[in-house]
């Protein structure tokens, strides 16, 4: 199974992504937030975010667009996911 092929296999799946970044400020370089991973391109992610008022990680909730040539890695928090969980109520069913 290549890259893009585990990548499908997620999609609707809570992830967390990390990037290379070419800017720093005092408080460390702003980073792609928690989120579920939405679609996926030849070169790019779709990772949508919730606000923390609705149980996510960022300041506001929205969509992400990543170019992968800068992904670092990508963690399936199988534990935890949202979209896991889903799939094993659908299978009990």
């Amino acid at each position: 199974m290549n890259y893009q092929e585990r990548l499908k296999a997620i999609i609707d799946h809570d992830i967390i992504v990390n990037v290379l970044h070419d800017a720093h400020d005092e408080e460390g370089a702003p980073g792609v937030p928690p989120g579920r991973l939405r679609e996926i391109g030849d070169d790019y992610l779709v990772i949508e975010t919730k606000a923390e008022a609705e149980g996510g990680f960022a300041n506001e909730g929205g969509e992400w667009f990543v170019s992968i040539q800068y992904v670092t890695t990508i963690i399936h928090m199988a534990s935890e996911c949202t979209g896991c969980l889903a799939n094993i109520t659908k299978s009990k069913n």
